[in-house]
């Protein structure tokens, strides 16, 4: 269960979009060791996957001019429209929208987000262009062909002349987009990206989880944004962090963002995929806006989850504050001597306690972690203000989100475990998240 982590550039890991490598499980044995012996550690979010939609590098800004060139004139401005994003600071983006909701023209900025200016042209055969001023990978023009499954996406290079074309199809059921490399899944309250194959991929690396939306470029040097909403009026305001090492959130904008979301799902994903490639980073943040998600999903946020002992690995705690993330990748893992059975977990709030809401095993970007691993079976679940109430739950061996209704409610409850599924190859049980209601 050992993790790598990449080295990069911090600073521009802004003018990127995600093109680096998925970070992936690896396959050790652990040792186990006792709470008192480890350290809480920081661990970066997913990594990001490569060749995403808007691509810069560190040509990005400086050369901005020798990339665009006379194919790429400037991108008109959308005064007439709606303002998008309104910053805190007085920064605005707008964008006009034609009759079915589709954005025609995007201009603004909002802070100090880095943006790349378009130009926009609907074609007569239905499709729309889109002129990047200028771009780190040489892609100057880029053509979205909407068809039955979703979008077509054409990249046309300036210096080689070369087009690369990829699909984003839009998905049914617990499935939102996917491309050939990458998957966009519902989860309780949200979605994440499920990487199949991450050499390629045109959709975002992030997890959303109905609040809050983590957006991850993994491979420099672990550089992650968090993106909150709280639902205002006829729209919804944002708080936006830089994800800082010791798991500290540093606030550096807060803006009030429009809800343009269509009833008609194709318009959606061509507003997003515009969006992403005017900015990567605002694209992340309004992606749960544009593609229609719950932005109202209540969970408890002040939960307070400590556990009799948890894994430390290579400088990595999978300690039980883990538990209040839906991170691919950051589980819960006991360390205790053997399976685990017997250990307990607690969770303490200033609310009552309802509803559990559970996430079973080592989930992460490779499926086999969570075989090789143990999960969690049966659990004991006690009112700790009142322990002759209890509830004996046996949990699927499944990572998709289980709820459970608990027949009393409790501001402190405890988990023990009583038995669990086995790995294939290691004895360390593991919980992806809990979610408290």
């Amino acid at each position: 269960m050992k993790r790598r982590f990449w080295n990069g550039l911090l600073l521009l890991a802004a003018l990127t979009l995600c093109a680096c490598k998925v970070e992936r499980a690896q396959e050790a044995g652990p040792e186990p060791v006792e709470e008192s012996q480890t350290q809480k550690q920081s661990v970066p979010l997913p990594s990001a996957a490569a060749d995403s939609l808007g691509k810069t590098d560190a040509a990005g800004t400086a050369g901005a001019e020798a990339s665009g060139g006379a194919d790429s004139p400037a991108a008109p401005e959308a005064e007439d429209g709606i303002v998008l994003i309104q910053g805190d600071d007085g920064s605005a983006v707008r964008v006009r929208l034609d009759e079915r909701g589709i954005i025609q023209g995007i201009s603004g900025a909002f802070g100090e987000t880095p943006v790349i200016p378009l130009t926009i042209t609907s074609e007569g055969d239905g499709s729309i262009s889109l002129g990047l001023k200028y771009s780190g990978d040489g892609c100057f023009r880029v053509r979205l062909i909407p068809n039955d499954k979703g979008a077509t996406v054409e990249r046309l290079y300036k210096a080689s002349g070369a087009v690369e074309t990829f699909n984003v199809c839009l998905g049914s059921g617990n499935t939102i987009l996917y491309d050939e490399c990458v998957s966009v899944r519902k989860t309780e309250g949200g979605c994440e990206c499920v990487f199949d194959d991450h050499k390629k991929s045109s959709l975002p690396n992030l997890v959303y989880t109905g609040d809050s939306t983590y957006q991850s470029y993994g491979g420099m040097g672990g550089l992650s944004f968090k993106y909150v909403y709280t639902k205002e009026g006829d729209g919804i305001s944002v708080v936006c962090s830089r994800i800082m090492p010791g798991e500290l959130f540093e606030e550096f904008a807060g803006c009030h963002v429009t809800d343009i979301a269509a009833d008609d799902r194709m318009v959606n994903l061509l507003n997003y995929i515009i969006t992403n490639y005017f900015s990567d980073m605002l694209g992340a943040m309004l992606f749960p806006v544009l593609m229609g998600l719950p932005l109202d999903e209540v969970y408890l946020h002040d939960c307070i989850i400590r556990s009799d002992s948890y894994l430390v690995e290579n400088d990595t705690g999978y300690a039980a504050k883990c538990l209040n993330e839906t991170i691919p990748g950051r589980p819960w893992v006991e360390g205790e001597e053997g399976d685990g059975v017997g250990c307990r977990i607690t969770i303490s709030s200033q609310s009552s306690i309802s509803v559990l809401v559970i996430s079973n095993g080592f989930v992460s970007n490779n499926p086999k972690t969570y075989t090789n691993n143990n999960r969690v079976k049966d659990i004991k679940i006690t009112d700790r203000n009142d322990e002759g109430k209890s509830l004996a739950v046996t949990l699927p061996d499944s990572p998709e989100p289980f709820e459970i209704l608990l027949p009393f409610s409790s501001s402190e409850i405890q988990l023990e475990i009583q038995s669990v599924y086995k790995g294939d190859k290691y004895d360390d049980t593991c919980l992806n998240y809990i979610r408290c209601r």
